[in-house]
Order: structure tokens, then sequence, then C-alpha cells
């Protein structure tokens, strides 16, 4: 509430001094808290949301590499209802690049006779 409302409402009810410091202190306190409480929850909301995310995204990703589909196209309602909720658009192709852990990928020591190259998936 505004400092003048407050004031009204003090003067309205005609309060003692002695009690409208510690009221006004009281309410500022849990308005605080109020606050704080809300930053909290949305921060909350907020990882469990990137956390669905990143499941989304495992899914999606385990789902496109998971069968060679042999010139079948892959169930596009499957993957369309996986690419929603991890917030990708579908690809039209899947690269796949395999890094050793802890090694560094960079186009300088890959070469085209160390990757394994094969078809694209069209959806």
């Amino acid at each position: 509430m505004g400092g003048r409302r407050y004031a009204e409402l003090v003067h309205a009810a005609a309060l003692p001094p002695d009690l409208v410091l510690p009221l006004h202190e009281a309410v500022l306190v849990h308005i605080n808290a109020l606050s704080n409480e809300s930053v909290k929850g949305f921060l909350a909301a907020q990882l469990r949301s990137e956390g669905e995310r990143k499941r989304a995204r495992r899914a999606l990703v385990e789902r496109l590499l998971e069968t060679p589909w042999s010139g079948r196209r892959p169930p596009l309602a499957a993957l369309t209802s996986l690419a929603g909720p991890a917030g990708w658009a579908l690809p039209r192709t899947v690269a796949v690049a395999l890094v050793r852990p802890g090694g560094r990928a960079s186009p300088e020591r890959t070469t085209t006779s160390s990757c394994r190259t094969g078809g694209t998936t069209p959806w």
C-alpha cells in the first residue's frame, strides 16, 4: 500500500503515534517476505522447467538416433510430441559427432578420413 494511503488510514483510525511506526515496519517486513517467497517460487519453477526441457531434449535425441529407419519414415507424430516440450523444431537431417570423454572436437583435428558418414533421414 502506498505511503499516502497508509497515512490516511492511520489518521482515520486515530492510532496512537507510538503504534504507527512499529505497525508500518511490520507491514514492510511482511511485504518483503512475500516478495522473497515469490522470487524463490519463480526460480524453483524455472529450474523445474529447465530440467523438464533437458529431459525432453534427451528423449527426442534418443528417439531420433535409436533405430536405423532403413528407408522407412520415422513416426512423425511421436517425434513431434517430443519436439514440442524440448523447445526444438524437428530437423530435416541428423548428423552425429562423437567426442571422447575429455576430448575436444575441432575442425583442424577432424578429417573426413577419420569420420564415418552415413545416409540422412528425411522427415
